[in-house]
């Protein structure tokens, strides 16, 4: 994505509340946090150019740094965590076919979709972050299932990509890999030991995060809360 679309996406996303009705019932946590996930609406502050070949990991911290979680919204995440996961997986699912549009356009160098488009990648962010600080890790079956269907857009696998070597926010592919490695290293995951901080967005990598992932789900065994940081990483 060039520099001018992405700084009319900064400018939208600076705008107005993004995760406002369209996503929120304020029936749910979840919702709640959609709705204000914290100060992230009071400036406009894009974080530092990296390339587009950085895979964090584990885990990752958000590309604009204004935009955290706050303290209390981690806290209301905490204390109903077994729902706010169940609500996780099923925003993931619904939010799939946006999120793969969004990746193909900007891969293709085409201009935002405007407000609803960012909405939608705004609700991915919120939900990695807060899959990480409440270590999800019983939410991986969802990653993969939106893993699978960026990955049929994936960059690695674009041999004519035109787009300039850095941007300014990670592609969601790098984004739910990141997310998903962050949790297996939580896990103890053995697929993921020996990972380079940060690593490098190949197939290679991908699939090895992808096929950890797979194993941890059949096994069926989950730290959970047992693995969750003591001190969150307010995002």
């Amino acid at each position: 994505m060039s520099v001018n679309v992405r700084g009319r996406l900064v400018a939208l996303l600076c705008g107005a509340a993004l995760l406002g009705p369209a996503w929120a019932d304020g029936k749910s946590t979840l919702d709640q946090v959609l709705k204000n996930p914290g100060v992230w609406n009071q400036m406009c502050s894009p974080g530092e150019p990296k390339p587009w070949s950085e895979l964090p990991f584990p885990g990752y911290h958000r590309s604009w740094t204004d935009q955290p979680l706050s303290p209390q919204n981690v806290q209301k995440l905490r204390a109903d965590r077994a729902r706010v996961l169940k609500s996780i997986s099923a925003k993931l699912d619904q939010i799939t076919p946006a999120l793969v549009k969004n990746e193909s356009d900007e891969l293709a160098d085409r201009p935002p979709g405007g407000e609803a488009a960012a909405k939608v990648d705004q609700t991915l962010e919120l939900c990695c972050m807060a899959l990480l600080d409440l270590n999800g890790s019983e939410d991986l079956p969802a990653l993969l299932r939106l893993e699978s269907a960026l990955a049929q857009k994936a960059k690695y696998a674009a041999p004519r990509w035109k787009n300039p070597e850095y941007h300014f926010t990670y592609l969601r592919h790098v984004q739910v890999l990141a997310t998903m490695g962050g949790l297996l290293h939580n896990e103890g995951s053995a697929g993921v030991s020996g990972m380079k901080s940060p690593s490098t967005l190949t197939r290679a990598a991908r699939n090895r995060i992808v096929e950890a992932a797979r194993r941890q789900v059949a096994s069926g065994h989950y730290k959970g809360v047992a693995a969750m940081p003591a001190n969150p990483d307010y995002r």
